[in-house]
């Protein structure tokens, strides 16, 4: 099973209420000034490894591919792939904001409520998690054990 994750407002976010993790590595972090990942971020990165699950960061952004793996590195995360903006436009000419199946990605998890209307119109699936849900990761785990039971 491959899944992936959107950053902004998923997996990162500057709203307020937004919890954070600290980094692994926290002085270069600091060093390199980069954004600082929702709390369990690592938590359920880890059990997707533990089942055997790629996990992917599918965002619209243009945050280049190396900041993003370097991002997920310096919170002890080992990303299997990512698809930014640019590689979306290259390889995706579908109308859809995110057409994760162009990718071999079974599930995406995302904040936007459109992102999961487009899923059910062009037949992907999508997890909802809002910006301020405390309990997204056991949402995130109940969804990965529906679709491939552990």
């Amino acid at each position: 099973m491959r899944m992936a994750f959107d950053l902004d407002d998923t997996l990162i976010s500057s709203k307020p209420n937004f919890l954070i993790q600290k980094p692994v590595y926290q002085i270069i972090a600091k060093m390199f000034h980069v954004e600082h990942l929702r709390k369990n971020t690592t938590e359920i990165f880890h059990f997707c490894k533990k089942n055997k699950i790629e996990t992917w960061i599918y965002t619209t952004s243009f945050r280049s591919k190396i900041y993003i793996y370097f991002l997920f590195l310096l919170n002890g995360i080992k990303l299997q792939g990512v698809v930014n903006q640019n590689v979306h436009n290259k390889k995706v000419k579908h109308k859809a904001t995110k057409y994760p199946p162009v990718f071999g990605i079974d599930l995406l998890i995302d904040d936007s409520e459109g992102v999961k209307k487009e899923g059910e119109l062009y037949g992907f699936d999508v997890l909802c998690i809002k910006t301020d849900d405390q309990e997204w990761i056991e949402k995130v785990k109940q969804k990965i054990i529906e679709k491939k039971p552990l």
